[in-house]
């Protein structure tokens, strides 16, 4: 009847039985001229399969990138160093609090910035974090 009655290498899927789906999406010309789109060699069940196997496992690749970004939602400043969205560096300098005399000049600072917030890291290992305020309706 159609594609997914010859050579199939899998059960059929649930759908099928309905005895009205075969008609309903299958059969229908649009189905079929869409389905007739792209390279004649690539229209036997085994090559369908690999395709679809391929197309899986670059989807699976692609779920474990996506882990990257929400470790980068974490608050903790180790893991918002190891999955900054950018890294920047910078000069400061560094003035005494009380009396405003220069302690050391051109000072470079690091800066990873996620989300969440920023972690700045200094050359005698200190480090910030700072985060952005609430927003105003959250409380």
């Amino acid at each position: 009847m159609g594609v997914c009655d010859e050579g199939i290498l899998s059960p059929l899927p649930p759908c099928f039985s309905f005895g009205c789906f075969v008609s309903v999406a299958e059969d229908q010309p649009c189905c079929r001229t869409i389905g007739q789109c792209g390279p004649k060699a690539f229209e036997g069940q085994p090559t369908r399969a690999r395709i679809m196997l391929v197309a899986a496992f670059i989807s699976f690749i692609g779920v474990i990138f996506q882990m990257v970004p929400l470790f980068s939602l974490s608050r903790d400043a180790t893991v918002m160093k190891n999955t900054a969205w950018t890294v920047w560096k910078g000069t400061q300098s560094v003035y005494n609090a009380t009396t405003g005399e220069l302690i050391e000049d051109d000072v470079v600072i690091k800066g990873y910035v996620t989300p969440l917030g920023m972690v700045i890291d200094s050359p005698n290992g200190t480090s910030w974090l700072l985060r952005p305020p609430a927003c105003a309706h959250q409380h």
